[in-house]
């Protein structure tokens, strides 16, 4: 019993300690005033209305380079989906998206606290060493901006891309007990006007 209790504390010292370093480190991390440098590459277009910013849907183009390694790339050529804040990927790769219009692209810079080293983030396998800096080129392809028609046009759009497949089944599985039904019917209503034998 009191090896169990002495395991617990053990236990909750080092989560509270790993706790304390994760802080410390991102406290760290703000307190240098660690940021993202970027160089335009594709100037934005001259009648640009609308640039990315928090809470918007973005749809982005990239390749990740450590010096000339490619680390990473879209997925079958499919832009990458993210929402600026939402913590899916590295806050490096959000922050440099912040102000960018639509075909503009952007070499984005960015340390390793706000890459694969950010304190915030567990990552299962880390494509780069520890301390390393890396390179990110951008394409902003399309932002969908919550409150807008656009923004709700593509929820649908995407909604029915997802679930096509299920209405087809349903459509067709409606159909057929429709089709059933006025067999059916139809059998019954040849059975009475057929007329009685005496």
């Amino acid at each position: 019993l009191l090896d169990t209790r002495k395991t617990r504390r053990t236990m909750a010292a080092f989560a509270m300690l790993r706790a304390g370093c994760v802080l410390a480190l991102a406290f760290l991390a703000v307190a240098q005033k660690v940021e993202v440098h970027s160089t335009v590459l594709v100037e934005p277009p001259a009648d640009c209305q609308l640039t990315a910013d928090t809470g918007d849907t973005v749809y982005i183009s990239h390749t990740g380079w450590v010096g000339e390694t490619q680390i990473d790339a879209n997925l079958d050529g499919e832009p990458l989906k993210f929402v600026i804040g939402g913590g899916r990927i590295i806050r490096g790769l959000e922050q440099g998206v912040k102000g960018m219009c639509i075909g503009e692209e952007r070499e984005l810079f960015i340390p390793a606290a706000l890459a694969f080293d950010d304190p915030t983030k567990r990552f299962q396998k880390k494509p780069v060493p520890d301390r390393t800096p890396v390179t990110y080129r951008v394409t902003l392809v399309a932002v969908d901006r919550p409150g807008t028609p656009s923004y709700y046009a593509k929820l649908v759009q995407d909604f029915v891309a997802e679930t096509w497949g299920f209405f087809l089944v349903v459509a067709v599985v409606v159909g057929a007990y429709i089709f059933w039904q006025q067999r059916q019917k139809a059998a019954k209503a040849k059975k009475l006007r057929k007329p009685k034998r005496n």
